[in-house]
């Protein structure tokens, strides 16, 4: 709700109530509708060169995101001044902008869950050297021009070291599974499969035209008896 000198936004001058326009097909916005967002104040901007629009408002952009030397999301207004932290979408939202900030894989930096093995593109003959959280270190030798590492037993933090190249690799507890708050198709429980329903339809959601149509039955019948009258 406020741009800052590093934002991929600049001010416009003015805030107020903003009514959502667009929005853009983009994994940060998977599983998240903001057309039904109530939004009471927000601040009106332009984007940068580097800003890319992903909601857009009857009154300039809600939500900018900017990938360059580190990435950034702007969202134009206050969870507090919105009803979106009431809405399904919002923690979507938060969990997809961590996934996008973060990210599970930058440049000689990525993630593992313990326990798994992983492949490094080997541009040398020479072994590679693994240091383990505990401080032990082992080597492997290449191949099929790839070193396989195994022994990811511990959560931590290892360094792979090969060719003047060191790749830093965290092993962590994570389950893309548990941690995942996106609506799914089908869940798996015991090898069967569950799909996904409808909404379920109630005598209580009926009340309201079965009412209309008894009050219209009476209004007839009175009607034709005093006519008869």
């Amino acid at each position: 709700g406020v741009a800052g000198p590093p934002s991929p936004v600049v001010a416009a001058g003015g805030r107020g109530g903003f009514q959502y326009l667009d929005s853009r097909d983009d994994p940060l916005l998977r599983g998240v509708d903001l057309r039904s967002t109530y939004i009471e104040n927000a601040q009106r901007v332009t984007t940068k060169s580097a800003g890319r629009i992903l909601v857009d408002g009857r009154r300039g952009p809600l939500v900018v995101a900017a990938e360059g030397v580190k990435r950034q999301v702007y969202v134009g207004f206050s969870p507090l001044d919105s009803d979106f932290p009431l809405t399904v979408g919002f923690p979507i939202f938060v969990a997809n902008a961590l996934d996008y900030l973060g990210g599970r894989k930058v440049s000689d930096a990525f993630a593992v869950l313990a326990g798994q093995q992983f492949q490094m593109t080997a541009d040398s003959d020479a072994p590679a050297t693994v240091a383990r959280p505990d401080k032990s270190t082992y080597q492997i030798e290449p191949l099929q021009g790839r070193y396989i590492v195994r022994g990811i037993d511990q959560v931590g933090t290892y360094k792979v070291s090969a060719g003047g190249r060191d790749v830093t690799v965290y092993a962590d507890m994570r389950d893309d599974l548990e941690s995942g708050v996106n609506a799914q198709d089908f869940v798996t429980i015991k090898k069967d499969k569950v799909a996904t329903v409808g909404s379920l339809r109630r005598f209580a959601d009926f009340w309201k035209p079965l009412a209309l149509i008894a009050l219209a039955v009476l209004a007839l019948e009175w009607w034709m008896y005093a006519r008869r009258s």
